[in-house]
């Protein structure tokens, strides 16, 4: 499916109504320039790392630009649920049988140093306090026999490795259902995480980005094709501001991918993911943030304002009637994700905002939830079919890379991998 431009006028996220973006219509110049050395498209947590990295690598005579269809991190970025969590143990045994144990360890090695990374930059950076970051744990709760019995067979296996990452504390069902306050959980295991503004840390990393001159930015800029020229450079089209020359191209898109490489289509597709922001009187739990495995639930806790970012149901979600994913990518999904395949974060699923609701009073029965919501909303993920990001070099195009299908699981990855990745240019 061709997933189009990003819609024009998006479901505000209650991330992006409770913080000013600094960069929602932003220029650099007043007209785009005539060209440039390398060229991002997209603006979010994968444009912001790779620019970042890109400004430590290059010098400052080699000319970056950035273009988005709307203002910084006002894409996925700021959408989600405000987690930072590597996998750890979960679906470890998943990936040794498809890919390998070699691979399922690297997997998770790179996870946990891009989280000790990324929390090492911004307290480094002082940026900390201005993304609102918390330091503490994520706990995935699971509420069935057998996803249970096959947790804690994954935390057997990787203390066999004796991984760093590794730590864990593992809830059976008395002492979880009492952690958790949720009387139907069987089993619960906890691992170290954060949790923080998402948005406001992307917004921190362009704006010093600018002001070193490190990168020119043109928000509200939507591009519309890449097309080659005689001369071997790319014309970059956009709708609003004419066409840019750019030597490198680098598309930081995501579940948008496919509109402007349509040979990736079937390699990436986009996913709405639903959330809902609730607040509550008070603190409920000593933990900051949950993952239901059974029901493919997700929620954290604000230790600032007491308001709880909660979100997933895809299991809710039917989607065998669409054509453009097969069977057997929804087999390995197994998450109901089908129903669910589109580019659209203006408006919300019904079924799924009474299926989220359902979740937190049904799983958390006797905490004083809200009539009302502080906010709902809609976000654009990337996902493959194989459940592994596409990044580097476009074959069929020199000097064009892609970084995409994270798989709405990108937080964890993507600054580490966009320092791999810029490597791909030199």
């Amino acid at each position: 499916m061709d997933p189009g431009l990003p819609e024009k006028y998006p479901l505000p996220s209650w991330w992006l109504q409770n913080a000013k973006n600094p960069l929602s219509d932003f220029q650099s110049t007043p007209d785009l320039p005539h060209e440039t050395d390398i060229l991002i498209i997209g603006a979010g947590y994968t444009g912001a790392s790779t620019a970042y990295h890109l400004s430590k690598l290059i010098g400052k005579d080699v000319q970056v630009t950035v273009l988005d269809a709307r203002g910084v991190a006002e894409g996925a970025t700021g959408r989600n649920g405000g987690h930072l969590i590597p996998y750890n143990h979960r679906n470890i045994l998943r990936d040794v049988e498809l890919f390998g144990e070699d691979y399922a360890l690297w997997r998770r090695d790179l996870e946990w140093a891009n989280v000790q990374e990324i929390a090492s930059f911004l307290y480094d950076e002082g940026i900390a306090d201005i993304a609102e970051v918390q330091k503490g744990d994520n706990v995935m709760a699971y509420c069935t026999e057998e996803t249970w019995e096959i947790a804690k067979q994954e935390v057997a296996f990787v203390k066999k490795h004796n991984r760093e990452w590794g730590m864990c504390e593992v809830w059976e069902q008395q002492e979880a259902r009492q952690r958790l306050r949720s009387p139907d959980v069987l089993g619960a295991i906890k691992i170290e995480a954060y949790q923080m503004f998402p948005a406001k840390w992307i917004w921190e990393v362009f704006q010093r980005l600018i002001k070193a001159k490190a990168v020119h930015l043109y928000t509200q800029t939507p591009v519309t094709a890449v097309k080659s020229t005689p001369t071997g450079k790319w014309a970059v089209h956009t709708e609003n501001k004419g066409t840019i020359l750019a030597t490198t191209v680098i598309h930081c898109t995501n579940g948008w991918m496919g509109h402007l490489l349509p040979e990736l289509r079937e390699v990436c597709f986009p996913v709405s993911e639903q959330v809902m922001a609730l607040k509550l009187p008070n603190q409920i739990w000593k933990e900051r943030g949950f993952v239901w495995h059974s029901v493919a639930h997700y929620l954290i806790q604000r230790d600032k304002d007491n308001i709880v970012i909660v979100g997933g149901g895809r299991s809710t979600s039917d989607g065998r009637n669409r054509p453009f994913v097969d069977h057997e990518t929804m087999d390995f999904l197994g998450t109901g994700l089908g129903g669910m395949i589109r580019a659209n974060d203006s408006s919300i699923y019904p079924v799924l905002h009474t299926d989220i609701r359902q979740f937190v009073r049904s799983h958390f029965p006797n905490e004083a939830w809200p009539e009302y919501e502080e906010a709902e909303w809609a976000g654009v993920q990337g996902y493959t079919k194989d459940h592994l990001p596409y990044i580097g070099p476009l074959e069929h195009a020199p000097n064009q890379f892609v970084s995409a299908g994270y798989n709405g699981h990108g937080e964890d990855m993507l600054f580490c991998y966009a320092g791999h990745f810029v490597m791909f240019r030199r």
